[in-house]
């Protein structure tokens, strides 16, 4: 059943998303969409699968979680320090001049890994004679996080690894963020690009594909490394994640540094670009398939090329010959030369040392333990062994791929000579004593013994060594597994962290919001001088007013209490009743009542509503109408004597006006002294 759902789930993300996570790691895809059921409250797999037909938005929300974008600048410094000292230089110089060096920067995500590539490489290219043509290709299935990538703004802490002198060079500040400069960004090309499915570039120099693999199981791990050998050019190189590895695609792929995890693209035949799963491809029945692969003679014979012609016949005449890796594994042999070899019972095995014939297997592990030490070149010759019976002698060499720039470095080739003895040499005629002939032959036999008990005892240790060898190899896969989750558990953990600062920024600004609100309404509160009290849908206090205190005796520990334990100074019984009935009701209440000191007050039962329109309990308010009486009557006190006042004001302008008329009265006389004549002893 949870199989089922989960196929399920994996065909509603293809349908709706057009991306097929099966070929992800079960225990990374379980974990993300483990999460989702908790977020939507789910009881299991099934009941998510269920939802998730049922609901088409979830997909993208579901797609958002398993894409996890984890990356920064110049992430693994160490190892970026070796691609700016010993790579990139290596790339430039090989490519000749005016031709563009195409780099290719795999799951970039928000385009950091692909932006430090682009700033070595203009580092070291804009400032040479001749510039170079830089051409980077930054690929992800994440359309969000492409979109961000090409924007090229990142925050401080984004760019906290990035020096101080190419923060300055290849970044301009926005107020307190960077944005890569133009010149950086128009190096870069991002596109939406899923390498498990879609067709991969060519003739790329250098691809990074850094934390992605471990996301995969092997199988879509080995077709993801095909197809970047694909894309490479021979002798390009490879660039992965410290978790990761090339185990499966040794023949694909040469270790230069093998603590860093950068690999270099051997030279291999032709080999057909793998197909993905998902493509349905048309049945061939037996008859049709060896209609198709039915070739005329005379024209293969006009289709050979002179490098397989040269190669045929360099086997058909040339010593037997094979080609064996670091493991000493058998990659190729020629035709004579499975002669010298001998298969044994048990489990099958392509190890030279397991197949290679008992009478020569000594020298040969021999000569490839000093051609692997000694870096040269290794000769054994007259080895004696018996092949359907007859005695022969075969001379050995070992020639190691010695030149460190060539990509076919580690494969080692063996030749099997024929030698002159292998006649069978012709009778000799002792001339020694015969007694003392017979103890030189008895003291030969006897060597003989010790020296096959000998190899036979170095045989079984080895097989001991083998077995201790092969658990190692065991262990240390399931360390690299481990080491694997571990870094995708990290990267996870990254993400949810990023997430959860992201959270907390946007709760501290609601709690600063929260605080601002609640201290806007406590000083509300204290201003009105107005009795509030707020009760729950228990009838319990949550929130009062200072100008509560006095009437209903309430402390700060009352708060949580029911209002019917608190007593109060109101000669009135139904308080309780009737916000009882307001919260059934909804119905407001008004009423006057007088406290024990006959103050007359005008209480308001209403019902408390929330935001989202719920009822979460009553608020009470009592106004003092007496002090309101009060206040109206001083107000009329002072109104009359404004009145007063103001007729005595209007009076006192009466006599104003009638004392202006009189002094202009006495000006107009004073006009005309001969008439009115002064006498200042009578007076006027």
């Amino acid at each position: 059943r949870q199989q089922q759902a989960l196929r399920e789930i994996f065909t509603q993300l293809r349908i709706r998303t057009g991306h097929d996570f099966s070929n992800y790691k079960r225990a990374t895809v379980l974990r993300r969409i483990e999460r989702r059921i908790n977020v939507r409250s789910m009881p299991d797999l099934p009941s998510y699968a269920n939802y998730l037909s049922e609901n088409p938005e979830e997909a993208q929300a579901l797609l958002k979680d398993l894409l996890i974008s984890v990356t920064n600048f110049f992430r693994d410094k160490t190892a970026w320090d070796v691609i700016e000292r010993n790579i990139v230089p290596h790339v430039i110089s090989g490519k000749p001049p005016g031709e563009a060096i195409r780099v290719c920067a795999v799951g970039c995500a928000t385009g950091e890994e692909a932006y430090s590539l682009a700033m070595i490489f203009a580092e070291q290219t804009q400032s040479a004679i001749e510039p170079r043509p830089v051409q980077i290709f930054a690929t992800d299935i994440d359309e969000q996080a492409i979109a961000s990538a090409r924007e090229g703004f990142y925050t401080l802490n984004d760019a906290a690894d990035v020096s101080p002198e190419r923060l300055r060079r290849f970044f301009v500040k926005e107020n307190d963020r960077y944005r890569i400069r133009r010149e950086i960004r128009e190096m870069v090309l991002f596109a939406n690009h899923n390498i498990l499915k879609d067709p991969p570039f060519s003739h790329v120099d250098f691809i990074s594909c850094r934390n992605m693999l471990i996301y995969l199981n092997n199988i879509a791990q080995e077709r993801a490394l095909e197809t970047m050998h694909f894309a490479l050019e021979p002798g390009g190189y490879l660039f992965i994640g410290m978790s990761e590895s090339i185990e499966g695609s040794g023949d694909l792929y040469a270790p230069v540094d093998k603590e860093n995890h950068i690999f270099q693209s051997r030279q291999v035949g032709p080999r057909p670009l793998p197909v993905p799963d998902s493509m349905q491809l048309r049945r061939i029945d037996a008859a049709n398939r060896q209609q198709l692969t039915r070739v005329d003679p005379q024209r293969a014979v006009e289709r050979i090329t002179y490098n397989e012609l040269h190669q045929r016949l360099l086997e058909q005449y040339a010593p037997p010959s094979l080609v064996v890796n670091e493991d000493h594994d058998i990659v190729h042999l020629s035709e004579k030369a499975g002669r010298y070899l001998q298969v044994t019972g048990g489990e099958p095995s392509k190890n030279l040392l397991k197949l290679i014939h008992p009478d020569i297997r000594l020298e040969v592990r021999t000569a490839l333990y000093q051609s692997v030490q000694r870096a040269a070149n290794v000769s054994a010759r007259g080895l004696r062994l018996t092949i359907d019976g007859r005695p022969e002698s075969v001379n050995i060499h070992v020639r190691p791929v010695l030149d460190q720039n060539d990509t076919s470095r580690g494969f080692i080739l063996v030749i099997f000579e024929e030698s002159e003895g292998s006649a069978e040499p012709a009778e000799a005629v002792s001339t020694a004593p015969e007694p003392l002939a017979k103890q030189l032959e008895l003291e030969l036999v006897r060597s003989k013994a010790q020296l096959r008990s000998a190899l036979e005892h170095a045989e079984v240790q080895t097989e001991e060594l083998r077995a201790t060898n092969e658990e190692l190899q065991a262990m240390n896969e399931e360390l690299r597994s481990s080491a694997e989750e571990l870094e995708t558990s990290k990267e996870e953990l990254q993400s949810m962290n990023e997430e959860l600062v992201t959270v907390n920024q946007e709760l501290k600004v609601k709690i600063e919001e929260l605080s601002q609100s609640n201290n806007n309404f406590r000083n509300l509160l204290n201003s009105t001088d107005i009795a509030t009290i707020f009760l729950d849908r228990g009838f319990r206090v949550n929130l009062y007013s200072p100008a509560a205190d006095a009437l209903f005796n309430l402390r700060p520990s009352d708060i949580g209490r029911p209002l019917s334990d608190i007593t109060n100074n109101l000669n009135y019984d139904g308080l309780v009743a009737d916000a009882e009935s307001v919260a059934e009701t909804l119905q407001p209440i008004e009423r006057e009542v007088r406290n024990t000191e006959g103050r007359i007050f005008l209480i308001r039962v209403l019902p408390y509503r929330t935001a989202e329109d719920h009822i979460s309990g009553v608020v009470m308010t009592l106004i003092d109408v007496s002090r309101l009486k009060e206040a109206e009557n001083e107000l009329l006190e002072q109104t009359g004597e404004l009145t007063r006042f103001n007729n005595a004001m209007i009076g006192r302008e009466e006599r104003m006006i009638d004392l202006k008329k009189e002094i202009n009265e006495l000006c107009t006389r004073l006009g005309e002294p001969e008439r009115y004549p002064l006498d200042f002893e009578k007076g006027l």
